[in-house]
């Protein structure tokens, strides 16, 4: 919205006062929580990291609050406060697990499971996949952790987070498993994987 601009703006000049007075004129709605939200970032990346949290609080919209805390655990990271913004993930997960609506859910849980990927925690990020109610979003955060696995090496493992995968993506993910365990010298490996593919595709067939 136009208010959520122009507070953004004064919060990028360094005007957080002004940015909050705007913010607190506003009745209580999305657009009230998205403004909080902003100025939360702004503080964020300004390593005013006290002031992003206590700004965060005062968003009442689960979701937006839940987005605030992620990306304060991101620029957290990335100045070194590990210690912090880790707890501050599994603070916005128990958050995003109490709010009803399924599609802001997802949309909180997402947020969550793709700071834990970009971490390299991807146990963490199964995990939170799996708690989606859409089904598709689930896989595709699979499929996505699948993809590090196989970027990372470690076979063994995307092919477990294969598995998991029942739709479309799970014939393309084991395919690209069996040719990296082909590129790799594993010959049996790949012929197992590329055998239970064929066998799987007969059972649809009958």
């Amino acid at each position: 919205t136009v208010i959520a601009e122009i507070a953004a703006t004064y919060a990028d000049s360094g005007r957080f006062a002004a940015a909050l007075s705007l913010a607190d004129s506003i009745p209580r709605s999305e657009n009230r929580a998205q403004i909080f939200y902003e100025i939360a970032v702004r503080y964020a990346k300004s390593k005013l990291f006290d002031e992003a949290l206590s700004t965060t609080e005062m968003i009442e919209d689960k979701t937006y609050r839940v987005l605030a805390f992620t990306e304060i655990a991101d620029e957290m990271s990335e100045d070194n406060h590990d210690a912090r913004a880790t707890p501050l993930l599994f603070k916005s997960l128990q958050i995003a697990l109490t709010i009803t609506d399924r599609e802001y859910k997802d949309i909180a849980l997402s947020a969550i499971a793709d700071k834990f990927i970009n971490r390299g925690r991807y146990i963490e990020a199964v995990d939170i996949a799996q708690k989606m109610d859409n089904i598709k979003d689930t896989e595709s955060k699979l499929l996505a952790i699948a993809h590090k696995y196989i970027e990372a090496g470690n076979i063994p493992e995307a092919f477990k987070i294969a598995h998991r995968i029942k739709g479309e993506s799970n014939g393309s993910i084991l395919s690209e498993i069996a040719r990296k365990y082909a590129e790799l010298g594993q010959v049996n490996e790949s012929i197992k994987i590329i055998s239970s593919m064929d066998t799987l595709s007969q059972a649809l067939v009958y």
